[in-house]
């Protein structure tokens, strides 16, 4: 069986992210809404984890990547609150995405 490839991509929002009960579930309920079944399966979205109060890291098959973005970018409202979402960064590995962020902080 050959490993599916994966991309990462660091996103800021601009709702405290982290105080959100379920969080993680609504993201992928809005997504589906957004984009649909088949293109969600196609793009087999995986929230990697939190980064901080506003940010998050979310990973989608290479084939897919395109529509996660544009999935992202459509989501307007989670959990009640009203939300945009920017993503700051893509890379192949996780390493990678956080390779340079920390210059960028200090």
């Amino acid at each position: 069986m050959i490993k599916e490839k994966r991309h990462y991509l660091l996103v800021e929002c601009t709702a405290d992210v982290s105080a959100m009960r379920d969080f993680e579930k609504d993201l992928q309920n809005e997504m589906m809404r957004c984009i649909g079944e088949i293109d969600y399966h196609t793009v087999n979205p995986r929230f990697e984890r939190l980064e901080g109060d506003r940010g998050f890291i979310i990973s989608g098959t290479v084939e897919g990547f395109g529509r996660l973005i544009v999935a992202l970018s459509m989501i307007k409202r989670i959990g009640g609150a009203d939300i945009a979402m920017f993503t700051l960064k893509r890379s192949g590995t996780v390493t990678g995405l956080m390779k340079g962020m920390d210059e960028r902080e200090g």
